[in-house]
């Protein structure tokens, strides 16, 4: 994902599981996106995550 990151490439979304503050263990959908400068040049990324329903997990 890094080696991504540094030239810029869009990155694939993907299901992972997060913990929550309270313990509990969620089924999530990423999805990464680089973010760049004025000069085009990728500089960090973000993140988007939604919680999946019980039907899509």
């Amino acid at each position: 994902m890094l080696a991504a990151l540094r030239v810029g490439r869009p990155m694939e979304p993907y299901r992972t599981r997060r913990r929550t503050q309270d313990g509990r263990e969620l089924a999530v959908w990423l999805v990464p996106t680089v973010l760049l400068g004025a000069d085009g040049k990728p500089y960090g990324l973000g993140t988007t995550e939604r919680v999946l329903g019980e039907a899509e997990r």
